[in-house]
């Protein structure tokens, strides 16, 4: 299967760089971390040793700017006529999947990658947990591509391009911020209810990995919902094609 999806990885990632909207956003998104970080001379009084407030606004961040990557992935193939060409490639639809995914989820790795400035900065002037930090970078990364695969698989299945930014914006927020466990009724609000509810947030989730609570069922619900959203976006790329 390798041998199928690095020629195709490759070419999806090369693809994003002669993309004009891919530069603006990327453009936008370190100007943005700029303009925060300078914003603030005294920012030293506002740092924290783990940079949570920083790794909580990337995540927000990240929800906006992925679905508008995405968009390329399906949608703006179908608009450009490119699509039966792609789908014409000697690899299965879960090679193809795959490498586009890994595109784009390296993409969002190689952004991530853009603000290590802002971690130096911090580091140099404030004082920071070092270790710490490169943990949350991993993790932020993490929960991008859970956002990656979410996006991917909604514009697998509309065909307007600002349609799917838009639904692909929207599943990503209602994923992020929404709580199972504050829909449950006070009445049968048991603690075991509540913790499968907190077990199945994204927020939550996100937070108590990056403020150091690691645990193996944080880091398994964000490859749940990768391997969960790709395995209907592999049904969903077959289902069209019939």
């Amino acid at each position: 299967m390798l041998e199928n999806i690095y020629p195709v990885f490759v070419k999806e990632f090369r693809s994003y760089f002669l993309s004009r909207m891919v530069w603006f956003i990327f453009i936008v998104y370190s100007l943005f971390l700029t303009c925060g970080v300078f914003a603030y001379p005294d920012f030293g009084k506002l740092a924290e040793p783990e940079l949570l407030s920083f790794f909580k606004t990337q995540i927000i961040l990240f929800a906006f700017i992925i679905p508008a990557l995405t968009i390329k992935i399906w949608s703006d193939e179908r608009r450009q006529g490119t699509l039966e060409l792609t789908m014409s490639l000697p690899v299965g639809y879960t090679s193809l999947i795959l490498a586009k995914f890994l595109a784009i989820w390296g993409l969002c790795g190689l952004m991530i990658l853009s603000t290590f400035g802002t971690w130096l900065l911090y580091a140099l002037f404030c004082g920071v947990n070092n270790s710490t930090v490169l943990l949350n970078y991993i993790f932020l990364w993490l929960a991008c591509g859970s956002l990656c695969a979410i996006s991917m698989m909604v514009s697998a299945y509309i065909d307007m391009p600002v349609s799917a930014y838009v639904v692909a914006l929207a599943s990503c927020l209602v994923v992020m911020f929404i709580n199972i466990a504050d829909w449950i009724p006070v009445k049968y609000s048991a603690e075991i209810l509540i913790l499968i509810g907190e077990s199945l947030s994204f927020r939550l989730n996100f937070l108590n990995l990056i403020a150091g609570r690691i645990s193996v069922g944080a880091i398994c619900y964000f490859l749940t919902i990768i391997i969960s959203a790709l395995w209907v976006n592999i049904v969903a790329i077959g289902w069209r094609r019939k």
